[in-house]
Formats: C-alpha cells, sequence, structure tokens
C-alpha cells in the first residue's frame, strides 16, 4: 500500500510544485528579514506554502490523525494542536544540520499543518511552513525558494511516515 501511496504523494507534488510555481509569479518577492533571535518566526506572512499535499487512503481517518501526535514524540518534535475541531497542528521549530552545499550551518523548521478527513478512508495533509537557515555570523535568515522547503518538507513527510 505504501507504494500507491508514495506514488499518489509522488504525483500531487510534481502537480502542485508547477501550479505553485505559475502562482509565485504574482507573490511578493521582498522575502524574510534576518534574524538575530533564537525565537522561531511564526509571523502568518512569514509562512511558505507547502509545494504539495500529502494524501493517505484505505487507513481510517481517527489511526492516521492519532498517529501524528504519537509519530512527533517519537522524533522529539514539538508540537500543538492549535485547533483539534479545524484540524490545524503547528509542528516544532526544530533543528537540522544543513546539508553540505548550504550558506547554512543549520536549518530550523516549523509547520503549519492543515489535517483533513475527506473520507472515513481518505485523509489530506497540507499546510505552510517557515523555514530558517543559520548563517556563519550567526544571524537567521529565511528560506523561501521553493526547491529548499520543497525538499526539507518532503523529508518531514517522510519522518512522519504515515
Amino acid at each position: 500500500m505504501r507504494p500507491i501511496v508514495f506514488s499518489f504523494l509522488f504525483v500531487v507534488m510534481f502537480v502542485s510544485v508547477e501550479d505553485g510555481l505559475a502562482n509565485s509569479e504574482n507573490s511578493d518577492q521582498s522575502g524574510f528579514s534576518s534574524f538575530v533571535t533564537e525565537v522561531p518566526t511564526t509571523n502568518p506572512e512569514d509562512r511558505v506554502p507547502l509545494g504539495f499535499m500529502m494524501s493517505v487512503i484505505d487507513i481510517p481517518c481517527k489511526d492516521v490523525i492519532n498517529s501524528i501526535p504519537t509519530r512527533l514524540k517519537e522524533l522529539s518534535v514539538e508540537f500543538e494542536w492549535t485547533d483539534v475541531d479545524k484540524g490545524l497542528l503547528t509542528v516544532g521549530p526544530f533543528l537540522e544540520k544543513a546539508r553540505l552545499g548550504f550558506d547554512y550551518s543549520s536549518i530550523r523548521q516549523t509547520y503549519f499543518l492543515k489535517v483533513t478527513c475527506d473520507s472515513e478512508l481518505m485523509v489530506n495533509v497540507s499546510g505552510e511552513a517557515t523555514l530558517e537557515g543559520l548563517q556563519s555570523d550567526g544571524e537567521w535568515i529565511g528560506i523561501t525558494d521553493s526547491e529548499t522547503v520543497d525538499q526539507y518538507s518532503l523529508e518531514f513527510f517522510d519522518k512522519l511516515d504515515l
């Protein structure tokens, strides 16, 4: 069943990324401000839409929703249901070491997810992300390029193992 979900997610991701790129031409290109503080950005205008939506099918909606907090606890990632009735979940912030080739030593990630049950056996997870990179001068700077956001977001969703 995982190959089916992965294939579906893969197709949805490409369609969503293409739509996101088309829509990004019309969006404000100012980006994020630089940050000198350890306080994560949670301002709604600093968020970047995820370039994809994850769907889980053939598993009861309740089971999928209940598995998310369990998995986040296993990963030692902070989270908060900001509105359980609307399926709004804030995850993070959490840090990861940046990959070689990046200008940052660490990446701070915060996700603002919306978990919805389209039917008893279909769950969709979508949302926004705030990614920040720690530069060598100790300054946090917002990361807005869709390739990096999508890459880290997909890895985060993969770790959720839904």
